[in-house]
């Protein structure tokens, strides 16, 4: 598809939207940016729910936890778009609190088909 096709059909969508009323535009509106709210959720339960499975396994129990920028965490200039990072803080079987790094994934290979995590503490 080439760049004038593409402006040519993106001009008649604007005019097939500008056909619609008022209410119709603003129920389009409001589906499209609950669908995009609903998506952002369904990530972060998904990601919650693989880290507390992860600290399961290892033994940790998980205190809290963000996803980070591309350009933050271990060889962030280097980490692919199939490896997830994670800025985490754990506590152990003795009580002690850990913060560090968790990337899930291999440079090449995403999860399901990767089940590799490197983790580097603070």
């Amino acid at each position: 598809m080439d760049l004038k096709s593409l402006a040519t059909r993106l001009a008649r969508d604007v005019q097939q939207f500008d056909s619609l009323d008022r209410a119709e535009q603003l129920v389009l509106i409001f589906g499209a940016a609950v669908l995009f709210g609903l998506g952002l959720w369904w990530g972060r339960v998904i990601s919650e729910r693989r880290l507390q499975r992860w600290c399961q396994r290892e033994g940790f129990e998980l205190l809290d936890w963000r996803g980070v920028w591309f350009f933050q965490g271990p060889n962030a200039p280097w980490r692919s778009q199939y490896q997830e990072c994670y800025r985490i803080e754990v506590r152990d079987r003795e009580g002690y609190e850990r913060t560090g790094y968790l990337v899930f994934g291999r440079y090449w290979l995403a999860w399901p088909f990767s089940r590799k995590v490197t983790v580097e503490w603070d």
